[in-house]
């Protein structure tokens, strides 16, 4: 998330984030972020460098996929191709 960030505060990119893990809706983000539950550390970290990114300008296009498959990493681009941020 540093290289988006990086991008996001000096060229106001749209970002095509893909990852392994699932990323919530944004509109669940405060309720993870006000949950205690230590399992969700990880994830609360996360989305707030998400927030951070967004809070500079990036437009963030989240997408969990599994990058070892090709096929997988095909349709997420062609997903994205058609995104209006």
């Amino acid at each position: 998330l540093m290289t988006a960030s990086h991008l996001a505060t000096h060229v106001r990119a749209k970002l095509v984030l893909l990852g392994r893990s699932k990323i919530p809706a944004e509109s669940e983000w405060e309720t993870l972020l006000d949950s205690k539950d230590d399992a969700q550390a990880d994830l609360r970290n996360k989305i707030v460098q998400l927030q951070a990114i967004k809070a500079v300008g990036g437009d963030l296009l989240i997408l969990s996929v599994d990058v070892t498959s090709s096929n997988a990493v095909k349709s997420a681009i062609a997903s994205s191709v058609n995104w209006d941020a």
